[in-house]
């Protein structure tokens, strides 16, 4: 049986120890980095103006509701009765992975609603919508949860 040395066994703890950390820098390098948006810098230039939409619509944000409709598969978007004239964007916004993420031009019916299939919804889990609207000579903007189980 060989017998080994304190002075060799420091030494190979500190070889696979070097070994160890070069392999997880090598696996950390190989894998994908999702940035929160591919603008993201942009967006942080324009931060002002969305806490100014933000304050805009925080007395509509309750007003504004977002439900859920398995069996049809649909996802609706109710906005109070006092926005007649509204253009927008719907973001579907998904955190795990930007490449799931989802624009959608907002277009409101006469009572003020808009339906969205959400087939292309595929994966289940948390998503945020992001809902940025002109409205009344004013710019608004509103972010709710959206849990798809």
């Amino acid at each position: 049986m060989m017998k080994i040395n304190w002075g060799t066994g420091i030494t190979l703890v500190f070889i696979l120890f070097a070994l160890l950390m070069a392999r997880m820098v090598f696996i950390a390098m190989g894998s994908e980095v999702n940035l929160v948006s591919d603008d993201y810098y942009q967006q942080e230039v324009d931060f002002q103006s969305r806490i100014e939409k933000i304050k805009n619509a925080e007395s509509f944000e309750k007003l504004i509701t977002l439900s859920f409709n398995s069996q049809e598969q649909m996802i609706e978007l109710q906005f109070p009765e006092k926005f007649n004239s509204t253009e927008g964007i719907i973001h579907f916004f998904r955190p795990s992975d930007n490449h799931l993420d989802k624009k959608i031009t907002l277009v409101l019916n006469q009572e003020n609603k808009q339906e969205i299939p959400f087939s292309f919804l595929n994966k289940k889990g948390l998503w945020r919508v992001k809902i940025d609207w002109d409205g009344d000579g004013k710019e608004f903007f509103v972010e709710k949860p959206l849990v798809i189980e």
